[in-house]
């Protein structure tokens, strides 16, 4: 895996760890 795909995926990977911390927020609170 080339390094500009490897920067993709892993800014993927934020966005997707991010949207759980959230989703996780709203749950506690719901």
């Amino acid at each position: 895996m080339d390094l500009q795909t490897q920067k993709i995926t892993d800014s993927i990977n934020d966005q997707v760890i991010e949207h759980i911390d959230l989703f996780a927020e709203i749950k506690k609170w719901g």
